[in-house]
């Protein structure tokens, strides 16, 4: 009876572990930050290259690149001149604006108006605008696994980093001056198009869902007055959303699947203070549609919901 049970369990958990181990394979194979690969990575070779000859106003993830053309071939590009072609064509955009010049002229200080050309590489949504059309026509299906490859894997920034910078920008996802909302946590979906995990369907996932160690203490981003809390039966399960009116700008995070909330509509919170544990999991109390345990964050603006990304570390 007992060899019967374990032989139950090896079919049951083995394929888990090997589905695990090869995304764990196919992040780091494409993530070459992800390994300390970088300098004998061709594809950031080819952007390093691309980088000096255009001398770009941003900056891109060769990361995303790597899913891309994964994608558009079926297999890794393995020629860096190809490369570099590809990248040239599809994520770098040259764009015209007017500056005023200044120079004198017989004693006399003179201004006039040139056009100047720069560069700039592709937004991320300007990118999965590019991949709808020729010669890609990637589907919602195809662009879901894209956004969520290009996202999971990277970890947030470690709570012992005093140097006021940005310790997650593993591949440069994250781009924030806020710390995360749970420490030396993974990032397990990106925000943008998916296919919801509980439903199967398309559609937009306007947070970046974060797993941490289960139970997590799950803190506020920034300092800030709780607005609203929940414990209604619904999406996101138990939840607590925060205002963080602040004098360089105003903005709303929402922090759902907790297993605990520990505020009150009302009360006032700093940077890192603990709102909530973090919950998810189907044996929490009130998971909400989830399949494991997280914290789902969504960061509102005047003009709607935005990346996370951009605000987090």
């Amino acid at each position: 009876m007992g060899i019967a049970v374990l032989m139950a369990l090896l079919l049951v958990i083995l394929p888990i572990i090997l589905v695990g181990g090869l995304f764990t394979i196919i992040v780091a194979y494409l993530n070459p930050a992800s390994v300390g690969m970088e300098q004998d990575d061709l594809h950031y070779q080819a952007l390093q290259e691309v980088s000096a000859e255009y001398e770009p106003e941003n900056d891109i993830d060769v990361y995303l690149i790597k899913v891309i053309d994964l994608f558009s071939h079926d297999k890794i590009t393995e020629d860096k001149g190809q490369i570099k072609d590809f990248i040239e064509t599809y994520f770098l955009l040259e764009k015209e604006r007017e500056v005023e010049v200044t120079e004198t002229v017989d004693g006399e200080e003179v201004t006039r108006t040139e056009t100047e050309t720069y560069y700039v590489y592709k937004t991320f949504y300007e990118i999965v605008s590019t991949v709808r059309e020729a010669p890609f026509n990637f589907q919602d299906g195809a662009i879901a696994s894209i956004v969520n490859l290009s996202m999971a894997g990277f970890t947030t920034g470690g709570s012992d980093d005093s140097s006021g910078g940005s310790p997650g920008q593993s591949g440069g996802t994250l781009f924030g001056k806020y710390p995360a909302p749970v420490q030396n946590g993974v990032i397990t979906c990106g925000y943008g198009g998916r296919i919801n995990p509980v439903t199967g369907k398309a559609e937009f996932h306007n947070a970046l869902d974060i797993q941490g160690a289960w139970h997590s203490p799950i803190t506020t981003i920034a300092d800030g007055v709780v607005v609203s809390t929940s414990t209604a039966i619904g999406p996101y399960g138990n939840y607590v959303v925060i205002k963080h009116e602040l004098p360089e700008e105003t903005f709303y995070s929402k922090y759902a699947h907790l297993s605990q909330i520990l505020v009150s509509p009302g009360q006032s919170v700093k940077q890192g203070d603990t709102i909530g544990i973090e919950g998810g999991n189907p044996t929490d109390p009130n998971p909400g549609y989830s399949t494991g345990h997280h914290v789902h964050l969504e960061i509102w603006t005047s003009e709607g919901h935005v990346n996370p990304a951009d605000y987090i570390y």
